[in-house]
């Protein structure tokens, strides 16, 4: 099956779901704070996302959902934090896709075996990368981009999140398919932010990111989106080009999942994988998402597995031959 068939089936479930039903009942969990422990920076599209969820999961549940910050390692930093928690419902990890697929394939000797040590309960949502530019540049499509990083090869620096995660390998492979020689700068800390501000200061041209992360930019006019590397344009965006128009089946769409440590309680999962979906379902948080450039998904938790493992064997390969 196919990543769009895929999609389509998920989304095709999402009117039969609700919060009704269970075995774990909801006076029983959560009794305490439950800590979401994030593998992205503030103010990124995964970070973004899960606060919006964990505000919902937090008034749906009566307990405060919290996320706390552990950006580092390609989602390392994290993974290995939720993974030494206690499976108790207590402690769960918010993770950008990199995670899942980008980390596993740099890190092959690891004793982290994600897909044994964590239960994926539900995705967040989507983030489609997208490449933007600074207005001062004077560059206004993909095309004109790639011609001018050929006239004047390095002189332009694209700032994306640290190296290795799914913004700076889609960079990579953007730049080594366009033959466009431009000068890709990760920043370890700080993510889309720290790159924003280069962008501002003029000290950074371009950025490779995911659509949610430099919204305010591009409202203010201080980036302009050339292009979505989604398969076709999006319906918010129906003015900007796909990048596969320029370059034939070029697509990179990110997206975040919320996981528990493995051993966890099958009633804590099921409930908590219940309320996502429920709330990916509610119309002010699909427009909430939306607006900020990420798209819900509700999928069953067999899909959501099925979905990072078809994912992992997408990106697997292609994390090897492009490197870090």
């Amino acid at each position: 099956m196919n990543r769009r068939r895929f999609l389509a089936s998920a989304m095709a479930t999402l009117p039969t779901l609700s919060l009704a039903g269970g075995c774990f009942a909801q006076d029983s969990y959560p009794i305490r704070p439950v800590k979401l422990i994030s593998t992205d920076p503030p103010g990124t599209g995964v970070d973004i996302a899960t606060r919006v969820y964990a505000d919902r999961l937090s008034a749906l549940l009566k307990q405060q959902f919290v996320v706390e910050n552990k950006a580092g390692g390609v989602g390392l930093v994290a993974a290995k934090a939720a993974v030494g928690a206690p499976a108790d419902g207590y402690t769960l990890l918010a993770a950008a896709a990199s995670t899942f697929t980008i980390m596993p394939a740099r890190r092959e000797n690891s004793d982290l075996d994600l897909n044994r040590s964590l239960i994926p309960i539900g995705l967040l949502g989507q983030l489609p990368q997208i490449i933007a530019i600074s207005p001062k540049t004077g560059i206004n499509s993909l095309k004109e981009l790639i011609d001018a990083a050929r006239k004047e090869p390095e002189r332009l620096l694209c700032g994306t999140n640290g190296a290795g995660t799914f913004p700076h390998l889609t960079a990579k492979r953007f730049v080594d398919v366009a033959q466009a020689p431009i000068t890709i700068v990760p920043y370890a800390s700080g993510g889309t932010n720290e790159v924003a501000r280069d962008i501002l200061g003029g000290r950074v041209q371009m950025v490779v990111t995911g659509l949610s992360a430099i919204l305010g930019l591009v409202q203010s006019g201080d980036l302009k989106l050339l292009a979505t590397a989604t398969e076709k344009r999006l319906a918010k965006y129906p003015d900007v080009p796909t990048v596969s128009e320029t370059i034939p089946g070029f697509t990179a769409v990110g997206w975040s999942v919320l996981a528990a440590p493995a051993g966890t309680p099958d009633g804590v999962v099921q409930l908590i994988h219940r309320t996502m979906n429920g709330i990916a379902g509610e119309a002010a948080v699909r427009s909430k998402l939306e607006d900020m450039g990420t798209f819900p998904l509700s999928m069953s938790l067999k899909e959501t597995r099925a979905f990072i493992e078809m994912e992992q064997r997408t990106w697997h390969p292609i994390a090897k031959a492009v490197g870090g």
